[in-house]
């Protein structure tokens, strides 16, 4: 009978996270210490369109308007098996220069957010800190095969520590 009640139990389960959306969310972050003032930094590092000069994947960013909260963005990226992975994604918050949040919109099949934070620096530099957030059923879609999140974290936390590396080597920042 606990068996029975145990099934019945996961069952309900799996039909109310298929129902609602609910699924277990990933967080990766990383830092960096850029040699420069947060004036320069932060129009480039916050606005997405420029992603493709520090992030690999990045094919482009496309923006309705200007840079600003409730601006919807498409970025098409080399993702998994995808040459051209589309993600949208609307600005929820910018606090200029310290930081700029973009999230799916409501009613996208998988939740993701990316948070850009920016601290001043003694000297002119600024700490840049990146933060993206998943729901775990987007790593399948991305790859077309279910990989275990873990692996799929860490090495999406390597390609993070390259990306802010190639943002030291942007000539903007020298």
């Amino acid at each position: 009978m606990v068996f029975i009640r145990f099934i019945c139990l996961c069952i309900f389960l799996l039909t109310i996270q298929k129902s609602h959306g609910l699924n277990k969310i990933s967080e990766i972050k990383a830092s960096i210490v850029i040699p420069q003032p947060i004036e320069i930094v932060f129009p480039i590092l916050a606005n997405a369109t420029f992603d493709h000069l520090w992030r690999d994947e990045v094919n482009f960013v496309k923006i309705e308007g200007p840079f600003r909260v409730g601006a919807k963005l498409l970025e098409n990226a080399r993702l998994g098996f995808h040459s051209q992975y589309l993600t949208p994604t609307e600005i929820t918050s910018i606090i200029t220069p310290y930081q700029a949040i973009y999230k799916t919109p409501k009613g996208h099949p998988f939740f993701l957010t990316s948070s850009r934070y920016f601290k001043e620096l003694k000297s002119d530099k600024t700490l840049f800190s990146y933060k993206v957030q998943f729901s775990e059923n987007m790593i399948k879609d991305i790859w077309g095969i279910k990989i275990p999140p873990a692996i799929a974290v860490s090495v999406y936390r390597r390609t993070m520590r390259g990306y802010l590396s190639n943002i030291l080597k942007l000539d903007i920042f020298q």
